[in-house]
């Protein structure tokens, strides 16, 4: 019972600091999902209202595929590098 205990204290605890600029993405993303749901509850999950959604979420896969081709082309400066490696360390382990 006490390591269950333990096991929850250390949940809440992120195990390295996070980045500032990685917080405000997570926390961006977060607020960007939720106004998501907000839309679909608010439509009461009607197709066109699903459809709307899907159109959206093709629109994200474009911007994160986007984003992976530059950071693929500035992966060869070992700065930027050490920078993504922070911001995906501190996206595992979110504060919320």
């Amino acid at each position: 019972m006490d390591e269950d205990k333990e096991n929850k204290e250390g949940d809440n605890k992120p195990e390295h600091p996070q980045p500032k600029c990685c917080q405000e993405v997570y926390l961006e993303l977060n607020k960007y999902f939720n106004r998501i749901k907000m839309f679909l509850e608010d439509k009461k999950y009607s197709v066109c209202a699903w459809k709307i959604v899907a159109a959206e979420i093709r629109r994200c896969f474009m911007i994160f595929y986007n984003f992976k081709k530059l950071l693929k082309i500035q992966s060869e400066s070992p700065i930027f590098t050490q920078e993504v490696r922070n911001c995906s360390n501190a996206l595992k382990n979110p504060l919320c």
